[in-house]
């Protein structure tokens, strides 16, 4: 710092000007900082466990169901399904029902890759029904039922994808599902000899492959949302 006096000051009073100079400094260096908000992280990232709900649409597809019999005589139900007066397949139609649950997971991301593991567990609705009724004239009518319902599916897949900008995510992801599936098959003939109305019911838990993918979008450090087409 250059200092520039003016011609003809006296030693003293240079001497009391650079002293009081010198105190202001002093005195403005000794000031306390003011406060500021510490820095915001500067990068969004996928990466961490998170957590969710989630609710949709479950639309299952047909799937056959059959029926056997080991009794072929003229009364028997295998005979009855020989001339096609019990259906021996009929196709169960599964209608589009509501779902809902919850998910959890871990994501890590290398730079604009982002892998995952994910498990989710869903309530559902599905079922799907058949009725049939016989028009053979040599026999009596015949009234064949069956009812199929699914109540829960639950999943683990893992996940890849790409974030295309900061807070958007394009995934596919692939796994396993479990779920519970119980089904009701009965036969009703009044007018048999002896009259017929039995009914059987099974319960399982089905297992199969799940694929799918989906588009995830970010409305915060802590909030995202997602679309999610899953096959099963």
């Amino acid at each position: 710092m250059n200092l520039n006096f003016p011609f003809g000051a006296s030693p003293a009073l240079l001497t009391a000007l650079l002293f009081t100079a010198l105190s202001l400094d002093a005195h403005a260096d000794g000031l306390p900082e003011p406060y500021r908000e510490p820095p915001a992280s500067c990068c969004f990232t996928w990466s961490g466990f998170y957590y969710g709900v989630n609710a949709g649409a479950a639309r299952n597809d047909s799937r056959d169901i059959s029926f056997t019999g080991t009794d072929s005589g003229t009364g028997g139900f295998g005979s009855e399904i020989a001339d096609g007066t019990t259906p021996g397949r009929a196709k169960l139609d599964w209608g589009t029902s509501f779902t809902g649950g919850a998910q959890a997971g871990y994501n890590w991301q290398f730079s604009k890759l982002v892998v995952g593991l994910e498990t989710d567990l869903q309530w559902l609705n599905g079922y799907a029904e058949l009725l049939a009724v016989s028009t053979n004239p040599l026999r009596p009518q015949i009234t064949t039922s069956a009812y199929r319902e699914m109540n829960m599916l639950a999943t683990v897949r893992a996940r890849m994808g790409v974030s295309l900008w900061e807070r958007s995510l394009l995934y596919a992801t692939a796994g396993l599902g479990v779920g519970d599936a119980n089904l009701s098959i009965s036969s009703s003939c009044p007018a048999c000899n002896p009259p017929r109305d039995v009914t059987s019911q099974s319960a399982g838990t089905p297992t199969g492959l799940v694929w799918g993918a989906g588009y995830e979008a970010a409305l915060g450090q802590r909030v995202s949302i997602k679309r999610r087409n899953p096959i099963l």
